[in-house]
């Protein structure tokens, strides 16, 4: 692990572990009023955004590595819990069936139950069972309707009045695109 994501890590650690809200930036009087300081404000942009791209990539690889580690750390755990239950449902059956009242054993520092779930339905070939339930019972299959919104769209622009549907006009987006190898260049601090 080189310096950089060193210090990277520890500003997460931070961020993780603070409870306390960051500050907001103080706002200066700089203001964009000329082409260099607008190709300038542009580049900082491209910067960060690459930066914030390069972070959630680093997230991402840490987020990986935590979730390796917690399946490796709670393997043999599940492990363990699977074999004892394995082992003790056949005893806790058969101590239930000698109770007069209840599914529920009381031990000391452990209440040991057993309980019916639920049936479950289990579709295996939804096709064949959408055919028959059409034809003998039509209240099992639904029927959803929906909107097209590219259609719907298309028809508010060529002039039809939809109740219920208004056409909001799309707001004016700003893109910033850059040269990634020129904003990147040396470049790691924040704007």
């Amino acid at each position: 692990m080189n310096e950089q994501e060193r210090q990277d890590l520890d500003e997460l650690e931070a961020i993780l572990f603070r409870i306390e809200g960051t500050a907001l930036p103080v706002t200066t009087g700089f203001r964009i009023d000329t082409a260099d300081k607008a190709a300038w404000a542009g580049r900082k942009i491209v910067e960060a955004e690459d930066r914030i791209d390069h972070q959630r990539t680093v997230a991402e690889e840490y987020k990986r590595r935590i979730d390796e580690w917690f399946e490796r750390t709670i393997r043999e755990d599940r492990a363990s819990i699977n074999y004892l239950r394995e082992m003790l449902k056949p005893f806790v059956l058969a101590e239930i069936q000698g109770l007069k009242k209840g599914k529920t054993l009381k031990y000391f520092g452990v209440n040991i139950a057993m309980r019916k779930l639920p049936d479950k339905a289990d579709i295996e070939d939804e096709d064949a069972a959408i055919l028959y339930c059409e034809e003998h019972l039509p209240q099992v299959v639904e029927i959803r309707k929906t909107l097209v919104k590219s259609v719907l769209k298309r028809a508010l622009v060529e002039g039809y009045e939809i109740p219920g549907v208004e056409l909001t006009p799309g707001p004016e987006e700003m893109y910033i695109s850059g040269d990634k190898s020129h904003a990147t260049s040396g470049q790691t601090n924040a704007a």
